[in-house]
């Protein structure tokens, strides 16, 4: 329960504040598809910038895979290191997980569900016009599971790639 709140409570934050400490930067504001990264298979994502070297970013995603819908949430804090256009990204935060199951049975309950935390991270490249334009990234994301009981190994490293637009 405190996770979804505190989900909800970024994402108000995120596309409702008209404050940012990024004044300089006319362009801070950044929507992108990521394909196998933080939030799973592909993810939908807004990003802000908060200062010039730092960022908020909240994602969704969601799969219908036979009688299984899975649902990500990645949430994800990022410092931004370079010059003008190219930048070194190091993310840190997590990625919320639903899963709910059909059973194809009909003596089992209608549906079987559960939701996981995971802690996550990028390191990776950046891509982001600061006048607004096309963005690119491309990054390593491990993810540490929270609960050991839920997977066989606690630690897995995959990658992502993203592009999107700044405005």
């Amino acid at each position: 329960m405190k996770i979804k709140f505190v989900a909800q409570l970024i994402f108000v934050i995120l596309l409702f504040s008209n404050l940012s400490l990024a004044q300089s930067a006319p362009s801070s504001n950044s929507i992108f598809i990521e394909g196998a990264g933080n939030g799973g298979v592909y993810s939908i994502n807004y990003d802000r910038l908060l200062m010039d070297n730092v960022s908020c970013r909240i994602g969704y995603s969601f799969l219908d895979i036979q009688n299984a819908q899975i649902s990500t949430v990645p949430l994800l804090v990022n410092y931004l290191y370079g010059e003008k256009n190219s930048k070194i990204e190091l993310g840190l935060g997590i990625t919320i997980i639903n899963i709910s199951v059909t059973p194809y049975a009909s003596n089992l309950p209608q549906v079987l569900s559960m939701s996981t935390t995971l802690a996550t991270g990028a390191i990776g490249y950046r891509y982001q016009q600061q006048d607004g334009g096309i963005m690119f990234r491309v990054d390593i994301t491990p993810f540490y599971y929270l609960k050991p009981d839920i997977a066989a190994y606690r630690f897995h490293l995959l990658g992502g790639i993203s592009l999107g637009y700044t405005f």
